[in-house]
Formats: C-alpha cells, structure tokens, sequence
C-alpha cells in the first residue's frame, strides 16, 4: 500500500500498537488474518480445557480431591463470567477490542500458571516419592528396627503436621490452599473467556460481509477443534512422565498408584498463551474496508425504530450502520471518551426486549446445565465406570468428541451461508439434534462395567483388622503383600502386621496377621473382581507392581517371613 495512504488513514485503522504503525505490518490489516491468529489463539485454549479434562483425575487422586468438591471449585470459571461478562463486554465492545481480547487470553495464560502452582508448593507428595528407586535406596538404610517399619510409616504420612496433629488436622491443611488455588484459576479463566468469546465473535462479524459471517464464524470455530487433539496429545504425553521427573519410578503408568506429570502441559500452555497473545492485540480497533455498508430496516441486526425513536430521540426514517465508524468521514475525529456506565442499563433493556434472544439464551441455560460437566468429567466417567487407565480414556475421549464437534462446525456453516435456511427451519434443526443427543446421554445407563468386591469385613475402605489394630497403619501408602501359601493380598506390610524387617535378605518377619491354626487371615480379594483389589494379583503376575513379595512360613508356622525377591 502505498504510503501516502497510510498517513491519510486514521489511526484506528491501522496495524501497530500507540504511535508504532509501520507499513509493511498494514497488509494484514484484513479479516483472513484477523481470523487466522483469533483461531490460532482459539486453538491454544482449547488445548488448555481439553488438557484440563485430562487431567483433572490426577488432580483429584494426588490432592485427595473428591469429584463433588471438584464441581464446586471449578464453578469459578462461570463465577467471573455472571459476574462480569455483561460490564467487560459493554465497556471493551466500545474500546480496542482487538487488544482487550489481548488481555483477555493473557488472563487465560495466569490461570494456568495459577493451576501449576499447587505443584511447585507441595511437590509430588509422599505417597508418589515413596513409589520411587530413591526412597526404597533410602528406608533399605533407615529401617533396621523391629518396630521401624510401622512408626517409620506413619511418621513419613505426617511428616507435613507433624506427629501430634491428628488427620483431620493434615488434610485440612493439605487440601484447602490446592482447592483455593484451583478456584482462582477457574475464576481467573473466567475473565479471559469472556473477553475472547464477547469481543472476538463481535469484531469478526462487523468486519465481514454479513452473508459470509456465519461461515468465517464456523470456520474461526473449527481452527479451535485442531486444539483438543493437541490438548489430548500433551496430556498423553504429561501423564506417562511421572509427577517428580527427576525421580525413577518402581511402578509404571499401568499401576492404579501412578501418578503423571499434570502440571507440565499447564507451564507450556501458559507461556504460549501469553507470548502470542501480543498478535491479535496489533490488529487495528477496525478494520480498513473499500466500501461503507449500509443496513436496511428490515434486517435483524437493526434495532427497531420505535426503540431508536424512544430511547435516543433518533427521527423515523433514519437508519443506523453498526459500520457507523465506515460511514462518516474518515479523516473524522474520534471520540475517546470512556464509555459511560449510566448508558449501561439503557443498553441492557435493549437487549431484554428482544425475545427472539431471550429465548435463546434461556435455552442455552438449559443445554449447559445439562452438559457442563459432561467434557469436564467424561475422561474420569471412561477411568471409574469402564475401568480404564487415565492415558487410555484420553485415546478414547479424544476422537469422539472432536470428530462430531468439527463435523457440526464447519457443517452448519457451509449450510447456513450457501442454503442461507430461515430462522424457522434452523431452530427446526436445533430441536432435532437436541432430542438425538438426549437420546445418546439416556444411553450411557446401560453401558457399564460392573464390581464384584467381596470383603468379608465388609468395606472396601477398612483393611484393619483384629491382628493389626494395634499398628496404627491407617495412613500407610498403598503398597501392597501377598502371602504365597494362603493367597491372600495385604494392603501393605504394616497391614499384615509385620513388625520386623532384614535389609540383608530383604525380608519382613513376625507378621502376626498370616494365617495360624488358631487364625484365618481375611480374604483380600476375589478372583473376578475387575477393578481396584483385582489389580493387586494382575500387577504381582505381570510383575508390574513396587515389587514381589514372597511370604514364606517356617515348618512351625508361628513366625512368618516376607521375602523382597527383586526380579530383572
């Protein structure tokens, strides 16, 4: 372009940021450019929901999370939204939009640096660092004395509180500041959201010719759906690293204990949010067009007359440009005064007059009451119901949702901007997919896996017993013993009530829980339970387990020794 006309173009038409315009940055001053970085961007935050919903089950395994606190706390991202979508979008849709959006993916990027922080605060966690080559090395060095491995147990659980605070007192402490932290973050997002969604649909549809808007709308939405594959890969490849890279596991990511690295993806995503968020803050407040467009009457976007006539004493028979800005001269001065929060509530009534929206919103309450949680808990819904690892679900989930979800994007609007239906017949289709999704969740009734746990004490949740009530093994890490000659899995060692322990032969001894003539041990397990106890005997078969233990009992029967066999 030549220079002359960019000093003849005002400065709200121009690529830059302040007084900083150069002239080879106007060329992508258009709406193809425009919407290629607004679904770049669109793209890295998807990539961060979808990674957040594959992750979300080791959040809640590595902070004691349990699913209904979860809801809860990630309410905060539609918190900030009820709260402020309405004033960010009044006061940003009259401002720069393209660098409130800006801000806006940079709220985004904080909240996954918020979200990783738990981590770097509390670290892995005792029962991920006792899973680890370097703890074993270290207890094979400290536990010599017969009564070390019960109290060594214990005190590694409350090393946090301290040995005087009760339970209560170490989960509180343990789990208030992650759930606080993970709030803020929702929260946080909250802000980002709203001023990606409110403003950059806006600005897309009053810089594009209005038959072309639903299609460049469906198409800026698709480029979002490159974001959950990547998001599923990243969390694929984050949970096959363990939670303390620098640590060498004794498990592997089959094993129910195994906890993945779900705070690495959050460092990367955040940092790529807030570095490219500078792109689409460079756009100018509008973009340069050959030609001013006009509106007629009769068109939807136009507000009714009587409204205009009634609310801004505009006479009848004039007409109003949402390209006002095109229309007059654009060497014109303009305005930058704040826009004012007393106009805010005349703007609000416009709005609450049009049914045709009210009705729609209504309905979008509905559908997200429905489906909020349904991406956000349908990886954990895979791993719990159909027993399934978390990188497992993740393949699954993945292609499901991403499939149907291009599919209907780009359809839609191919449809819409070559058929161009009428409203009747849209809301039509909308009634109609509507009842078929209905039918697909009414589905997952009948699609599970059953449990057969069987317990003679009762719970799956109590493995104390009379013959270990006095060890005190009630915050000793899952790690779990077998005695070869009954059978019978242990919960831990502390759990089989061994109290002596040989780091020369690598063995347990004094178990006062293995079966005598005068006691029969409770059954740990039963041979078709599919899932958690279950996977204790699949784990010691496939040598997939911390490690192998063989109880063998001597010609008396009153001593019993556990044998470490470490097997290549």
């Amino acid at each position: 372009m030549p220079e002359t006309q960019l000093r003849q173009r005002p400065g709200e038409y121009l690529c830059g940021l302040a007084k900083w315009h150069p002239a080879w940055m106007q060329r992508f001053a258009t709406t193809k450019s425009f919407m290629a970085v607004y679904g770049l961007l669109g793209t890295i935050q998807a990539m961060s929901y979808m990674y957040f919903v594959v992750t979300l089950t080791t959040i809640e395994k590595r902070f004691k999370i349990p699913s209904q606190t979860t809801g809860i706390i990630l309410s905060g991202n539609e918190i900030s939204q009820i709260l402020l979508s309405l004033i960010l979008s009044y006061i940003g849709g009259q401002r720069n939009r393209p660098r409130w959006i800006a801000w806006g993916i940079v709220f985004c990027g904080l909240s996954c640096y918020i979200l990783a922080l738990p981590h770097f605060i509390y670290g892995a966690g005792d029962d991920a660092l006792h899973l680890t080559v370097e703890y074993l090395q270290e207890q094979m060095e400290n536990v010599t004395s017969s009564y070390s491995l019960v109290n060594g147990s214990l005190e590694n659980s409350q090393e946090l509180c301290g040995l005087k605070n009760s339970t209560q007192e170490c989960e509180s402490l343990l789990l208030i500041v992650p759930l606080i932290l993970i709030f803020l973050s929702q929260f946080v997002l909250g802000i980002g959201n709203t001023l990606y969604y409110s403003l950059g649909q806006t600005y897309l549809d009053d810089n594009t010719k209005k038959t072309n808007t639903p299609l460049m709308l469906s198409v800026a939405m698709a480029l979002r759906m490159i974001g959950p594959i990547i998001g599923f890969f990243l969390g694929y490849v984050s949970l096959n690293m363990y939670i303390d890279p620098s640590k060498q596991p004794l498990i592997d990511n089959k094993d129910p204990r195994w906890l993945g690295a779900w705070w690495f993806g959050w460092m990367i995503l955040g940092t790529l949010m807030v570095l490219f968020s500078g792109l689409i803050g460079l756009f100018p407040k509008q973009l340069p067009k050959k030609k001013p467009e006009h509106y007629n009457s009769h068109l939807p976007r136009m507000m009714r007359l009587e409204e205009l006539k009634k609310d801004d004493g505009i006479p009848l028979g004039s007409t109003l440009s949402l390209n006002a800005a095109l229309d007059a001269n654009a060497a014109a001065p303009v305005d930058t005064d704040f826009p004012k929060l007393k106009d805010f509530p005349k703007a609000l009534m416009r709005l609450l007059r049009n049914k045709l929206l009210i009705y729609n919103i209504i309905s979008g309450i509905f559908y997200i009451l429905g489906a909020a949680g349904y991406m956000t808990f349908l990886s954990k819904y895979m791993e719990v119901q159909f027993h399934k690892t978390a990188q497992t679900a993740t393949v699954v989930v993945g292609p499901i949702s991403i499939i149907g979800m291009v599919i209907g994007l780009i359809g839609s609007g191919v449809v819409i901007s070559k058929k161009r239906p009428s409203p009747s017949k849209v809301l039509m289709w909308n009634v109609i997919v509507g009842c078929v999704y209905i039918l697909g969740q009414t589905s997952y009734i009948f699609m599970y896996c059953g449990d057969s746990i069987s317990l003679q004490n009762g719970e799956i949740d109590n493995f104390n017993t009379q013959c270990n009530n006095n060890c005190s093994c009630t915050n000793v890490a899952y790690s779990p013993v077998c005695h070869e000659g009954s059978d019978t899995t242990f919960f831990s060692a502390c759990h089989a009530g061994c109290r002596a322990w040989d780091p020369n032969s690598k063995t347990f001894s004094n178990c006062t829980c293995i079966a005598t003539p005068d006691f029969t041990s409770t059954t740990a397990f039963t041979p078709s339970t599919p899932s958690f106890l279950s996977t204790v005997k699949t784990q010691l078969q496939e040598e997939e387990t911390q490690k192998i233990i063989n109880i063998k009992s001597r010609p008396d029967s009153a001593p019993m020794v556990m044998q470490n066999t470490e097997r290549p």
